[in-house]
């Protein structure tokens, strides 16, 4: 198959005569298809065939294949210029790539979308944006340790790495121990020094190694690597210096028996790296544990100076290597930097936990700027799953059940609440409802389970000015770079309030301020939505012994007339209430402006539900007013000052 540009030309040899009509393009793409494992059949331009020009038959039945890169040099050149590029997206499994003709790199993300660039800056922005890796300390609750991990990010999973010594040739790939020899050297000793031991409550460790010496060129000992057995001894409940005597005393040969320490504890501050110092260079003693230098000879004065033996080409090949631990899907994730039994925050370290409970522990981070980083790269993925999420379910349901957004939230205790000092919750705004959920809605019948169900006009939502100041203030040291470690030990939460009758509200708290400003702009939509759909609310009171109905109207206002005959007994529009009044329980005063005479006439009246009525006002007020005046909504919005 060729075409007259000789681009992507591709010659299959050995083909038998005849066995591509009617129609050799779909001859031609079906075998492509078939060869090289393709998912659908190739667009071919042409093809045709080739005569042998020697005098022989084309009796073969096996197919060969040959391919050629026929491109001019600045089409090559830009090709390889996506080299860097196409090495860190194969750290990422899930995120398939490519280079297509003549220098796109066509990227397929797992949520099945396809982007293609020509642009290497483009394509390296993109990848950033939509990929994030570092090293971080995870916390191991059960032995109160902290050990570095390796996080890769993508749009839809977060994974976590350990590192770990894995055999990539030869020797069997299932044994999780190794046994080494090493030989003495005169100059040198073993070439290793360790720390730990069981009064740290830790393996005797590798921690050094010294590339001119013997454990080095081994080829088969690591940084991180724990002592098991010397000279068949078992040393894995040994001191630190009852291993460091054995390794002096062990005589010309040692046979040390390893195991990778995969979950290495941060105090014994190994390099993550390996790096191996000259003998030179190594100290006797390393805080915060003793590091015994094995390099120096211990009883060795008889011992013959030897050269370092080198693995040969059979023996088994050993390399240290990022492995996956945990890959944790993030949507209906939940990010939380809430210390445990408390309402504080953590300064700089947070929790991840999936939909399914799987936690990633909590992850320990140097600077608080560092962790804020990975906290808004983490929650923007999980928003952004979220918000696809809303529009897949939104595209299924009618006009007046749409959810305006949903979310993780941490719900505080009230004063004199003697249960669980906090709980996570998980809100929605849809229709006309704020559902409080105990986990996120994954079936259609999950929102009929919902834990309480609040009608939108009837609740208020009230943000709390002083956390979002001090959130602004944290923010702002953050990227300043003024923030103390220990500043936010005690740091308060950002929380906003729904109120939902006399005395009753939930409070509740979230990571970030641009999660309060989400929600205090979601919840002012969700309920001028629900506003302008019903259009009027009727609710049932009394004054001076009469039973009444007060309705209050999004077009015309506040209607009162008499429960059974339905005559009007007065009529005001919102522009004319000027102020109101109530006890708290039952009773209300409303001041009206009247249109003509322009005095204040006051209607007093009494419900069963004040609360209630009393923030159904408020929404239908906020909503005539955010019809005819959005700017002045938004100048309302605490949170949204801070953001702007």
């Amino acid at each position: 198959m060729e075409s007259r540009t000789q681009r992507n030309n591709i010659s299959l040899l050995g083909i038998l005569e005849g066995v591509e009509v009617p129609r050799p393009t779909e001859f031609m793409a079906q075998l492509l298809q078939e060869l090289l494992v393709l998912e659908e059949k190739p667009v071919l331009d042409r093809a045709h065939r080739n005569l042998h020009r020697g005098k022989r038959l084309l009796s073969s039945t096996r197919v060969k294949e040959s391919r050629s890169a026929d491109y001019t040099t600045a089409v090559a050149k830009k090709r390889a210029s996506f080299g860097a590029v196409k090495r860190q997206l194969r750290a990422y499994p899930s995120v398939k790539f490519g280079l297509i003709y003549p220098a796109v790199l066509r990227l397929t993300l797992p949520d099945g979308s396809t982007h293609g660039f020509e642009d290497l800056a483009l394509a390296a922005d993109f990848i950033n944006k939509n990929t994030k890796a570092g090293i971080a300390l995870l916390y191991n609750k059960e032995t109160s340790n902290s050990y570095d991990v390796h996080l890769k990010l993508t749009k839809e999973v977060l994974t976590i790495q350990k590192l770990d010594v894995v055999c990539t040739r030869g020797g069997d790939p299932q044994l999780n121990h190794r046994t080494v020899v090493l030989r003495r050297q005169a100059a040198g000793g073993l070439g290793l020094s360790i720390k730990g031991g069981a009064e740290h409550k830790v393996p005797v460790v590798i921690s050094k190694m010294f590339k001119d010496q013997v454990a080095y060129q081994t080829g088969k000992l690591f940084v991180g690597d724990a002592m098991l057995q010397i000279n068949g001894i078992n040393v894995e409940n040994c001191s630190h210096e009852e291993v460091v005597h054995l390794l002096r005393t062990a005589g010309e040969e040692v046979t040390i028996t390893v195991r990778y320490l995969r979950e290495v504890p941060s105090f014994l501050k190994l390099p993550l790296g390996s790096p191996v110092p000259s003998a030179g260079q190594s100290s006797r003693v390393s805080s915060p544990l003793f590091d015994s230098g094995l390099h120096l000879n211990g009883n060795s004065s008889n011992t013959a100076p030897s050269s370092p033996s080198k693995p040969s080409a059979n023996e088994p090949k050993y390399e240290k290597r990022w492995l996956d631990a945990v890959s944790l899907p993030l949507l209906m994730a939940r990010v939380s930097r809430y210390k445990a039994v408390t309402a504080k925050l953590r300064s700089n370290s947070f929790e991840v936990c999936a939909l399914d409970g799987t936690s990633t522990n909590i992850l320990q981070f140097c600077t608080a700027a560092e962790s804020t980083d990975w906290l808004q790269a983490i929650s923007t993925n999980i928003s952004d799953l979220t918000l696809e999420n809303m529009k897949m379910i939104n595209r299924y349901c009618s006009p007046d059940d749409q959810i305006v957004h949903m979310g993780w939230v941490c719900e505080n205790p009230q004063a004199n609440d003697a249960g669980p000092s906090s709980t996570f919750k998980f809100l929605a705004l849809r229709g006309p409802s704020l559902y409080v959920f105990r986990s996120p809605p994954v079936s259609g019948t999950d929102w009929g389970q919902a834990e309480t169900l609040y009608t939108l006009y009837e609740v208020l939502l009230k943000v709390h000015k002083l956390c979002v100041t001090e959130d602004y203030w944290i923010q702002a040291k953050f990227y300043l770079g003024l923030q103390q470690d220990e500043d936010l030990q005690d740091g308060e939460p950002f929380c906003f309030s729904i109120l939902v009758g006399h005395g009753q509200s939930h409070t509740f708290s979230v990571e970030m301020t641009s999660d309060l400003a989400v929600w205090e702009k979601s919840f002012q939509r969700a309920v001028f939505m629900e506003v302008q759909r019903v259009g009027s609310k009727t609710y049932m009171c009394s004054s001076q012994g009469k039973v009444l109905c007060l309705t209050i109207d999004f077009g015309s206002g506040f209607t009162c007339s008499e429960s059974s005959s339905k005559n009007i007994l007065w009529r005001y529009k919102f522009s004319q209430l000027k102020g109101s009044s109530d006890d708290g329980k039952t009773r209300v005063k409303l001041l009206f402006k009247n249109a003509e005479n322009k005095q204040i006439e006051m209607k007093e009246l009494e419900f069963a539900n004040l609360t209630a009525v009393l923030h159904c006002i408020s929404s239908f007020m906020a909503a005539k007013v955010a019809s005819v005046d959005p700017v002045f909504v938004k100048c309302q919005s605490i949170s949204g000052k801070y953001m702007s």
